[in-house]
């Protein structure tokens, strides 16, 4: 049986359903929020990469002046005297003595990486260099006594509170690639460079 059809030619039911239309995806608005993020994500990146790349000349030095004050301040500063011009020539750890009130004497190595495991020489390495890098005897003056009440507070653990707290540096002299592994131990030297006087405000 032929189907009905209205009188301009609609099938029964009406005409045909269109899908609704999408309307053009639009870009995300840029909100200062927004800007502000992409900037410093953008910063960081560049920031990274110079610092990363070893010593240059130009623009290259101009750029890595400009970033390290920042690189600094939030621990990612990396330096290349380990690899290139002059290698360090010296083995070198600090250690405390924290000498104590009733007599006793107690000594405090600052962080070493061989005397601790493969994750715990990567969460104390920064410690490990800002202690070996900067209170040394020939720099870092200003801050030996924030150091040394670092480790006062560390170790007033026996009850008694603690009275100095000296440095002593020892180092150990590496000999040069071309003459072989070495023939005998490593003979370390130490100097003491600095006491400090506990006071009690310094250990709350």
């Amino acid at each position: 049986m032929p189907s009905e059809s209205v009188p301009d030619g609609t099938p029964p039911g009406g005409p045909p359903v269109q899908p609704p239309v999408q309307p053009p995806v639009q870009p995300p608005e840029l909100t200062p929020r927004k800007a502000m993020i992409t900037g410093f994500l953008m910063f960081q990146l560049f920031a990274l990469v110079i610092t990363a790349v070893p010593p240059g000349r130009g623009l290259l030095t101009l750029a890595k002046i400009v970033v390290a004050p920042y690189m600094r301040i939030v621990g990612l500063s990396q330096s290349w005297p380990m690899f290139s011009p002059n290698p360090p020539s010296s083995d070198t750890y600090l250690q405390a003595e924290i000498h104590y009130r009733d007599g006793r004497t107690r000594e405090w190595k600052f962080p070493i990486p061989a005397d601790y495991g493969y994750f715990r020489r990567y969460t104390i390495e920064r410690f490990r260099k800002w202690a070996n890098d900067n209170v040394r005897p020939e720099s870092g003056h200003a801050i030996w006594p924030d150091a040394a009440r670092y480790v006062a507070r560390v170790n007033d653990t026996l009850g008694v509170p603690p009275d100095t707290v000296r440095f002593v540096r020892y180092w150990s002299m590496i000999s040069p690639i071309d003459s072989g592994p070495p023939k005998e131990p490593l003979k370390w030297q130490h100097a003491l460079f600095y006491t400090y006087p506990v006071k009690p405000a310094d250990l709350r």
